[in-house]
């Protein structure tokens, strides 16, 4: 999370190494002592090992290194990653380098490694001391996490990163290590597929982006790029936990602007709303609230509303299904879920469902919990631009009759479609001049100045935000023909 405490070590990436996880390759010497001790430089050919291993040389000099000296220590994670060497590359990056930044700072300042080595040792040999049985090593590794804290720092972040992907440990009750691996995949499809504005690939004012190898460092920079929606004045901030809970996983230090934000946001007000009454800039707002998305505390919506329409998620964790149906029942013990998914799974206004307004309050709340789960999402309406065919007859009957291949005829001689406006060519130019020409002065202009994003990319509420229109303006623009 964010903190206001700076590490003052020293960088430790450029002493981290990979290698495999083979016991035979440790002398006896170092596998005694779980943090395997020597210092290199990592090739790239080392890197493409299951195993990672960040190393650490402390130099002390004057009378501390009598008392911290050790001559170097390894933190070893041994991996059989699932996705290739992304994932071992994301292990280090936002894992390995930074755990490894806060111990050699600790054993630099405190002498922590050394002491907490001879801890271990000295627990490992009083356990040899004693009659062996079955149980030896459960009970002794029990002990050990029980008296050292640098072993239950490792175990918490080895339990939190393989569940959830993030952790929040404190090392030696001194430095505050928030830790998280972003979800790469999970971000490509927020970024095309939440629907919370245009793509700038589908910008009516942007050419189209070139496809991405799969392989290339480019994905890669892509990826990190659209791992978050772009954010806007009208969207809002859904917390994927109850305030408290999220409260409670801050660091000992969080902002105060921080906190405010979490114990005051509700999906039912826009960030701009927001931006008034914590007294911020709007960039600051939009700061903490990339922060709380990526630390998976929180997600971009759209404000939530009685009129917008939400179906049930094709990505829906169905899977899940029977506990959420158990932590539904314990929240809302007057509905069940399977029939509230069941009202959701026709397109329609969601006031629809509500069966008296003095439920609104109510299912406000079901709304949240659904759309925090994953359970539905919403509908968005885009725009197409149809030329009707008693603008397009006359053109089409002094050539041939076929319609030119950017041209998509819908219903047969009823109308057709333009599938990218902003590039008209110059008959479809013609052919939206004429249209215009047929409505009043205000409408005319309004129209061509708006019909660049009449190409269904782009949904309605982006559309007012780009150009500035009023509720009103937003209101006709609904009320044209759309495609969800």
């Amino acid at each position: 999370m964010i903190q206001k405490k700076r590490l003052a070590a020293q960088d430790a990436a450029g002493t981290a190494t990979l290698f495999p996880s083979n016991a035979s390759a440790v002398d006896h010497a170092t596998a005694e002592f779980p943090f395997q001790l020597h210092s290199a430089v990592p090739s790239e050919a080392s890197r493409n090992s299951n195993a990672l291993d960040s190393a650490t040389t402390p130099t002390v000099g004057g009378s501390a290194a009598s008392a911290h000296q050790l001559s170097m220590f390894n933190l070893v994670f041994a991996m059989q990653p699932s996705n290739g060497q992304r994932e071992v590359d994301a292990m280090y990056t936002h894992v390995i380098s930074k755990v490894t930044a806060a111990l050699k700072y600790e054993q630099l300042k405190r002498g922590y490694i050394r002491r907490e080595a001879e801890l271990i040792l000295s627990i490992k040999d009083d356990a040899q001391c004693k009659p062996s049985d079955h149980a030896y090593g459960e009970e002794l590794m029990t002990r050990i996490l029980a008296e050292s804290t640098l072993a239950k720092c490792l175990s918490e972040i080895y339990s939190s990163i393989t569940t959830t992907s993030s952790a929040h440990v404190v090392v030696n009750a001194s430095v505050d290590l928030s830790l998280h691996i972003p979800d790469y995949r999970h971000g490509l499809q927020a970024g095309l597929t939440s629907g919370l504005g245009c793509h700038p690939a589908h910008s009516p004012h942007s050419r189209a982006a070139a496809p991405l190898s799969p392989t290339s460092d480019a994905t890669l920079i892509a990826l990190d790029a659209r791992e978050y929606p772009i954010l806007r004045p009208y969207h809002a901030l859904l917390l994927l936990h109850d305030p408290e809970e999220v409260l409670k996983e801050l660091p000992l230090d969080p902002l105060p602007l921080l906190v405010e934000l979490i114990q005051v946001v509700t999906p039912t007000q826009c960030l701009e709303q927001l931006q008034t009454m914590l007294d911020c800039s709007l960039s600051q707002l939009y700061r903490l609230a990339a922060h709380l998305v990526h630390w998976q505390k929180a997600k971009i919506i759209d404000v939530i509303s009685m009129r917008n329409v939400y179906v049930v998620s094709p990505d829906a964790p169905l899977d899940k299904l029977p506990c959420l149906i158990e932590d539904f029942q314990t929240r809302f013990p007057q509905l069940d879920l399977p029939s509230v998914l069941a009202d959701l799974s026709i397109p329609r206004p969601y006031s629809v469902i509500v069966p008296q307004k003095e439920l609104r309050t109510l299912y406000l709340e079901i709304l949240t919990y659904l759309l925090r789960h994953n359970l539905v999402h919403q509908l968005h309406m885009y725009i197409y631009l149809m030329i009707p065919y008693s603008v397009s007859k006359n053109a089409s009957a002094r050539g041939n009759g076929n319609h030119p291949p950017e041209i998509m005829p819908i219903a047969g001689p009823t109308a057709l479609v333009i599938p990218d406006p902003a590039n008209a060519t110059e008959q479809q130019r013609d052919w939206i001049d004429q249209v215009a020409c047929e409505q009043p002065a205000a409408i005319a202009s309004l129209f061509l100045r708006l019909v660049p994003y009449f190409s269904g990319k782009c949904h309605v509420e982006e559309i007012v935000f780009r150009e500035n229109l009023t509720r009103l303006v937003q209101q006709l623009l609904k009320g044209s023909s759309y495609h969800p």
